[in-house]
């Protein structure tokens, strides 16, 4: 179901570490099949949104 959906899609456990991602995400992103699993959804995240995000936190 995930790998046929028109978007990309991920899914992360509760650390925020990548366990599942389709061949779409993949391709908006420019990363080859696997290379993402096991990897931070930082990665995916712009330095400004991650700052962003940070400041919440405080």
């Amino acid at each position: 179901m995930i790998e046929s959906a028109p978007d990309g899609m991920v899914v992360a456990n509760l650390e925020g570490i990548m366990t599942l991602v389709n061949s779409k995400l993949e391709k908006i992103f420019g990363y080859a099949s696997g290379e993402l699993l096991d990897q931070s959804l930082e990665l995916l995240v712009s330095s400004d949104t991650h700052a962003w995000n940070e400041t919440l936190k405080h």
